[in-house]
């Protein structure tokens, strides 16, 4: 993914953003460091389309992610946030599957690579042991590796070593 002269407002008035380039490497960690109010989650709002911006573009795989569908961004694109909502009865493998619901169409039940993708995301983030326990039985840590399985349950395991 690469954004180019991305400038955003929530206001019309001030840039929140302005000027922002950046490249986020496909098999690559990487973070967005500042100080509070810098901007970051803004950015991610940017680059997750929760956001239009007002100036640049966001390109992911050579083209503009506007143009994707939105079933087709959410194979490709998962995000983190902060904090999340979800039932405090649900079990960890339950919501976890839920990531992989893009690749599903309606009324769809989980494949066996569906089964694959959530079980390599629950061995990614030492979950498999607590993998029965629901939401409510976590600490705010092991929430968060929930949260982190999901995302990467969404996608296909062998796309991030490529």
């Amino acid at each position: 993914m690469e954004f180019r002269n991305i400038s955003f407002s929530y206001n019309k008035i001030t840039d929140n953003l302005k000027g922002i380039n950046g490249k986020i490497e496909k098999g690559k960690i990487t973070t967005i460091i500042g100080p509070n109010g810098s901007g970051k989650s803004t950015l991610l709002g940017v680059l997750s389309r929760n956001y239009l911006p007002s100036k640049g573009e966001v390109i992911l795989d050579g083209k503009a992610i506007q143009q994707y569908k939105p079933k087709e961004f959410a194979q490709k694109i998962a995000v983190v946030h902060q904090h999340n909502d979800a039932p405090s009865d649900i079990t960890i493998e339950r919501l976890v599957s839920f990531g992989r619901l893009p690749h599903k169409g309606f009324f769809h039940f989980l494949q066996e690579e569906d089964e694959q993708a959530i079980q390599w995301a629950l061995t990614c983030t030492n979950l498999q042991e607590k993998r029965t326990k629901r939401l409510s039985e976590l600490s705010g840590g092991e929430r968060q590796r929930v949260w982190v399985a999901l995302s990467i349950g969404s996608k296909n395991p062998h796309s991030f070593f490529r």
